[in-house]
């Protein structure tokens, strides 16, 4: 099925106004209809323009009205020799000769124009001066953020002029009402041989929400009596139901190069609850109250905003799930979430291009299944609160913005493969606990700029734990790994450890850019390897105890304040000090001892 675009917004369209022939043009006059009302606007002998209700025109020269806002119908009956009449907005103009469209205009939001009797023009007014020819039944939907057009999707026709108020209802007041009546048993006969299939899909009323309406046969009195309940039935056509083109699009595109793009669909905002349920035979997730999300072909379920509240049973799937919100994505915000996936899960995403919220969730997985576990905000911040997420693999990641985490526990399912990463600008982890069920193998968080773990947070890892970010801060917790397994701090400007207790048979704490400093307050490390290449090894605090065998410290300088006391309370090994400035057991600053360097 061929789709349309979800922000759309603008467009530019209709071609209206102005005398025609040798009659003398109308002035320039401006026409605007309040709401259920509309108004038809004779621009010359053989064109006339229908404004719908709530809408804006300007007729500004011979057979040219400029569209302002709402909706129009223009019915063109030129001949050959004729000219046709002319819709522009500010992206496009939309023309036709001896024949009819609706054009729908919000700016700054969308332009929509359907074909609905002879060939209708829209060109670009871009660069690439694109245009693209659309026969009856086409529909084409403009976004002002698009430099391209897109694809033109089709409608079903016939379904749209019985529910369109523009349309009379009917079509038959058309005076080019013999070209539609063609085309809708074009339409007719494309669908019998099967050349076009129906879908459920359906714009209802003016804008680009999606629905879909499985209930109603086209323009039945049920259908149009509930619409008219709603307030959906809307000049341009309540019921725009899309078919699939199983040929091709029926429509002519000439530019100066570039790759024609179809349009995606228009997206609603969905919910994910107790209710939803998977389709692995048609790919599809579908929530009671709400219409089937569709996977869109590059293997996502897409929607405005996304919402998880209370049991999300998506165990029954298979292969792949990957949710992707255009908005905003929420998991458990607004009742505590119980997310369960099967052992036919091998990826699942839970994405959005805004901010992401998972509050109160509780995610588990069947024993060897759901590899690859992501919670991603590709343009935004993720937050996590008092959760507890469970999978073999698990990624957090907020590309360009901040990872905040509090009061959330993380766990491997599988050991032998178990892999946490959190990645973002920032990463704040507070009274976070990694590993506290099933240890995962490893363990690695990136900052952009900052790293910072506080409050009592406990974080463990089999094989290796890797901390990667231009300043780290590590106070009052416990980082630990197997007893074979390394700690890696890896820091540009800063380390920052405050009564941090590390275990692991590697410790290794790196400052690499020139001036950085290794600053250590309180803090009780194994088996410590620790340099500042030009920069500072620092310790404060009162009292650092170490424990390693052989503790080896490279800096510039190594600098014990005043005041305090460093420990090596297990060095059979003793402690190397490659320093050119030792700032300890002298005058002025503290000491080491037991063994002294």
């Amino acid at each position: 099925m061929k789709s349309f675009s979800s922000s759309v917004s603008l467009g530019c369209l209709l071609g209206l106004l102005s005398w025609f022939g040798a009659g003398q043009p109308l002035r320039a006059a401006d026409y605007t209809t309040p709401q259920k009302s509309q108004q038809d606007v004779e621009i010359s002998k053989d064109s006339r323009v229908r404004l719908g209700s709530d809408s804006s025109m300007a007729h500004t020269k011979k057979k040219t009205v400029r569209l302002r806002k709402g909706a129009l119908l223009v019915d063109d009956t030129a001949g050959f020799a004729g000219r046709g009449t002319l819709v522009e907005t500010t992206e496009a103009t939309a023309s036709v000769k001896g024949g009819s469209f609706v054009a729908e205009y919000q700016e700054g939001g969308y332009l929509k124009i359907i074909g609905i009797a002879g060939k209708v023009v829209v060109t670009s007014k871009s660069l690439f001066a694109e245009f693209i020819e659309l026969n009856p039944g086409k529909m084409l939907i403009i976004s002002p953020s698009e430099k391209k057009l897109p694809e033109p999707v089709d409608i079903d026709l016939q379904r749209f002029v019985t529910s369109s108020r523009l349309m009379g209802g009917s079509g038959d007041k058309l005076a080019n009402r013999a070209k539609l009546a063609k085309a809708i048993a074009k339409q007719d006969e494309d669908e019998v041989e099967g050349r076009i299939v129906k879908s459920p899909v359906v714009l209802a009323g003016r804008g680009l929400a999606v629905g879909y309406d499985f209930a109603y046969s086209a323009g039945s009195p049920a259908a149009i009596d509930a619409m008219e309940r709603r307030g959906d039935r809307t000049d341009s056509g309540s019921e725009i139901e899309l078919v699939t083109d199983t040929e091709n699009s029926g429509a002519s595109r000439k530019n100066q190069g570039g790759a024609s793009r179809l349009s995606s669909p228009a997206l609603i905002d969905y919910v994910l609850n107790s209710s939803t349920v998977y389709d692995p035979n048609i790919s599809t997730l579908q929530t009671a109250g709400f219409p089937e999300l569709v996977e869109d072909g590059s293997g996502y379920y897409r929607a405005n905003n996304l919402q998880a509240d209370g049991l999300v049973d998506l165990s029954s799937e298979n292969g792949p799930v990957r949710l992707l919100a255009e908005g905003t994505f929420k998991i458990g915000v607004s009742e505590p979430a119980t997310i369960l996936l099967g052992s036919g899960n091998d990826q699942v995403w839970f994405n959005s291009r805004g901010s992401q919220t998972v509050v109160d969730t509780t995610l588990d997985v069947a024993s060897g299944s759901a590899h690859d576990v992501n919670f991603e905000s590709l343009n935004g911040n993720v937050s996590v609160d008092g959760s507890s997420l469970t999978a073999n693999d698990i990624e957090f990641l907020a590309n360009g913005g901040c990872l905040w985490m509090t009061n959330t526990t993380v766990d491997a399912k599988d050991v032998a493969s178990g892999t946490v990463a959190m990645k973002a600008g920032l990463v704040d982890l507070n009274n976070v606990r990694v590993g506290q069920g099933q240890t995962p193998n490893t363990l690695k968080i990136e900052g952009g700029n900052t790293v910072s773990i506080t409050n009592s947070s406990d974080l463990r890892a089999l094989v290796a734990m890797t901390v990667d970010a231009p300043w780290i801060t590590v106070a009052n917790s416990n980082l630990q790994a197997g007893p074979t397994g390394d700690i890696n701090f890896m820091a540009q400007c800063e380390i920052d450890l405050t009564n941090v207790t590390m275990s692991a048979q590697n410790v290794n704490l790196g400052v690499t850019g020139a001036g950085g400093l290794l600053h250590i307050k309180g803090s009780a490390n194994q088996l410590l390897s620790l340099y500042a290449n030009a920069g500072t090894i620092r310790f404060s605090n009162g009292a650092v105890s170490l424990s390693g065998q052989t503790i080896n410290l490279t800096a510039q300088t190594v600098q014990i304040d005043n005041g305090t006391t460093v420990t090596n309370s297990a060095g059979a090994g003793g402690t190397n000090v490659n320093a050119t400035n030792r700032n300890f057991n002298t005058a002025g600053f503290g000491s080491f001892t037991n063994p002294p360097p």
